[in-house]
């Protein structure tokens, strides 16, 4: 069978395309055009891999979906007879008429269909007026996305919180509950050694908590992203700050990536607390780099809003290690 996935958000069908090919399955990768998580970035040789990865020629949610090359995708995915995708896939493809076997969002809900509620009246009257052609823009999305779901054999989903589900509901969806696979486990990760020596350096009987969530918890893209909530980044060093008010405690040090629009705000929080001393800063790794930090820290910290984690908690229990986390379902 030859299995083509659509789309690469977290490195999600990257992965996959090592765990099916390991079972035998001939599995391609089509990247959209706008990806922003790159293969390269999750293993340590991708010379071999190359092959196995194409370029779709459209973007994902981008303009240029209205008027890309029907018959050049058509030709890309003509030999491929079980197609797998994400993101805007389900409209590209019944424009080529092609079915999509298996629709797998990524997102909570479903992207480009959750990702703005706003109505037409608070987007015109927006204060950010800038930013209105981009928001009317999600609205063209949405319709789209909503009309080409008819396309999809299976559509998936592991978000059950309420703010995902009402999604599907609304809309009349009855998804299949299955994880993406976000993971596949290479036999050797590289961390820059610099990093691994400046946690190393931390007091021996210190508490290391790490956290490579991005940065997501005061300007949020749009209101009711994350359910509203964003990540919550705030409530790590909240909690913190919470902890140091008790007696008897250990030297607790908190392991932060550069990584997300909120980054200044979240140090702008730790220096109001005056708890500088007690967080590290380094900058955004590639996934292969971060597996190394996982096992020398202690604990782990995923994201608090109220979802099943994403990629930062399947990272961290693919290592075995305990992490934060918060769920409301």
């Amino acid at each position: 069978m030859k299995i083509g996935l659509i789309g690469n958000m977290n490195n999600s069908n990257f992965s996959l395309m090592r765990i099916l090919r390991n079972e035998g399955y001939d599995a391609h990768l089509f990247l959209f055009k706008n990806e922003f998580f790159f293969p390269e970035d999750d293993t340590q040789d991708i010379s071999e891999l190359k092959k196995f990865i194409h370029n779709l020629g459209v973007s994902n949610g981008k303009p240029d979906i209205l008027f890309f090359n029907k018959e050049c995708l058509r030709d890309k995915l003509k030999t491929f007879n079980f197609l797998i995708g994400n993101g805007i896939s389900p409209y590209i493809l019944k424009k080529i008429h092609r079915k999509l076997n298996i629709f797998m969002p990524y997102g909570e809900g479903i992207e480009h269909i959750n990702e703005n509620t706003d109505n037409f009246k608070e987007i015109i009257f927006s204060k950010k007026i800038i930013n209105c052609p981009k928001l009317l823009w999600f609205k063209v999305c949405a319709f789209l996305q909503y009309k080409s779901l008819d396309n999809c054999n299976s559509i998936t989903t592991f978000n059950l919180h309420d703010f995902s589900l009402n999604t599907f509901k609304k809309i009349g969806v009855l998804p299949n509950i299955i994880p993406i696979f976000p993971l596949f486990e290479e036999k050797l990760y590289k961390t820059n050694e610099l990093f691994i020596n400046e946690i190393r350096k931390l007091p021996k009987n210190s508490i290391k908590i790490f956290s490579h969530v991005a940065h997501f918890w005061k300007n949020l893209p749009y209101k009711n992203y994350m359910d509203g909530f964003g990540k919550r980044n705030n409530w790590l060093v909240e909690g913190v700050k919470q902890y140091y008010s008790l007696s008897n405690k250990k030297d607790v040090y908190v392991i932060f990536t550069e990584y997300g629009p909120d980054v200044k705000d979240t140090k702008k929080l730790i220096s109001e607390y005056g708890l500088e001393k007690h967080f590290l800063w380094i900058p955004k790794l590639k996934r292969i780099e971060i597996y190394n930090l996982i096992d020398i820290c202690d604990l782990g910290s995923s994201e608090f809003a109220n979802m099943f984690w994403g990629s930062c908690g399947w990272e961290f229990l693919s290592r075995g290690k305990t992490f934060f986390h918060q769920l409301s379902i």
